[in-house]
């Protein structure tokens, strides 16, 4: 026998082993039975738990090959409920793209589904690659009818002016992403903050020396200063943070994993954002796996959704807090009834919806434990902590043998 041919059938055996395993895998989830007190984390460490008998049933899509990058923003514009609503008002038949997210959400109301439809639809034809969340975000965005679309496009004026006061260019350009930069060429192990860089997207610039510009009325070159503004505020405002950076020393894309310290509520000049729902990427630019957390419209609590696994999140956010986090990678946030002067949280309301009446306010409350009956049966250690501390995210104490630590307020 020949090296090449013992090779050959070495490499097939172990591909064939890989499968076989991730098959019964595959079995072994699909036959797992949630219990109550049955905590477990994801992969960011946030502590999640099966359903209840009075708990919101939501479905999980199949993963194709590699397909988690689609999963993760279908289930997002899944769990929106005017974009669901914008869908099925529609009815030109060249948009073929709504017909065939109606059938898949549908489907999806009921039970697990595939996306085979929907990958067709957007021209994806090699499963097995993984691909970027936030481009088949807006892919779909561009593809879906105008009203459906409008609702998560927005529109910033970039404008340019002179040390003289003449205005050079004035532009308007739509965007369904707003992209934040995440590189800290100090440090790249500082947190990241993103109501910082949501500031830092609008300042202004100033250009000068070499990097002057034309000016028309000048007739020659000068000094100038570079302004960008949210011209249009959207109904949903869908941050992106920048974790795929192109390195010049290396001269490859690289993975910026800063931790990030997440708002529930953005503020903005006009209007307050509140967040309901993050992309999460894991692993590294080559080798990663998205996910998706969401706040249901109809019950107000958090979901976890990984492919076809989904869960409630036995420990909900705390609103008035932000949130820190090693993957998130998409923001999506909801106008407010009215802007937020203070402090004090407000019920988000979902867009399009007419309110009458004053804002109301409301408490998060001290006493909303997760149930812990059943946490020394299953190998869980419960440790509490003081209600203003910062939360950070939860180690996996030994993965094995499934023994985890679910920290809760006290």
């Amino acid at each position: 026998m020949t090296d090449s041919l013992f090779n050959t059938i070495i490499f097939l055996l172990i591909l064939k082993t890989c499968e076989i395993l991730n098959r019964i895998r595959q079995i072994i989830r699909s036959v797992k039975t949630p219990k109550i007190g049955l905590h477990e984390l994801d992969n960011e460490g946030l502590s999640i738990m099966g359903s209840t008998g009075g708990d919101k049933v939501y479905h999980g899509l199949y993963n194709e090959g590699a397909t988690c990058y689609l999963n993760s923003v279908l289930q997002v514009l899944f769990m929106t409920k005017v974009f669901r609503e914008a869908l099925e008002c529609n009815s030109e038949e060249k948009y073929i793209v709504d017909f065939k997210l109606k059938r898949l959400f549908t489907t999806l109301m009921e039970n697990e589904t595939y996306t085979k439809d929907i990958l067709l639809t957007l021209g994806i034809e090699n499963v097995h690659e993984q691909c970027d969340a936030a481009e088949y975000f807006e892919k779909i965005l561009s593809m879906v009818n105008p009203k459906a679309s409008k609702l998560f496009k927005g529109e910033l004026r970039h404008s340019t002016t002179c040390s003289n006061g003449h205005i050079t260019s004035n532009e308007i350009g739509p965007f369904w992403t707003l992209p934040l930069s995440m590189a800290d060429p100090l440090d790249s192990s500082n947190t990241y903050c993103v109501n910082d860089g949501f500031c830092d997207f609008f300042k202004s610039s100033t250009v000068s020396g070499e990097n002057q510009m034309y000016c028309d009325d000048c007739e020659m070159k000068a000094d100038a200063t570079i302004e960008c503004r949210m011209e249009v505020y959207p109904d949903i405002l869908t941050l992106l943070l920048k974790r795929f950076e192109f390195d010049y020393y290396t001269m490859t894309y690289v993975k910026i994993n800063r931790s990030v310290e997440v708002p529930h509520t953005l503020q903005t000049e006009e209007h307050d954002y509140e967040l309901y729902a993050i992309v999460d990427h894991f692993g590294t630019l080559r080798g990663g796996h998205y996910t998706a957390k969401i706040k249901s419209f109809e019950d107000h609590n958090w979901y976890v959704f990984r492919d076809s696994y989904v869960k409630k999140l036995c420990f909900q956010p705390n609103s008035k807090r932000t949130e820190r986090s090693n993957s998130a990678y998409l923001l999506v946030y909801k106008k407010s009834l009215v802007k937020n002067e203070h402090t004090t949280n407000q019920i988000p309301v979902n867009p399009g919806d007419e309110v009458a009446g004053e804002p109301v306010e409301i408490k998060t409350s001290e006493d909303d434990d997760p149930d812990d009956a059943g946490l020394e049966e299953h190998g869980h250690a419960s440790v509490s902590v003081p209600e203003d501390s910062q939360w950070d995210l939860w180690e996996r104490v030994d993965v094995e043998a499934h023994i985890y630590l679910c920290i809760t307020p006290t």
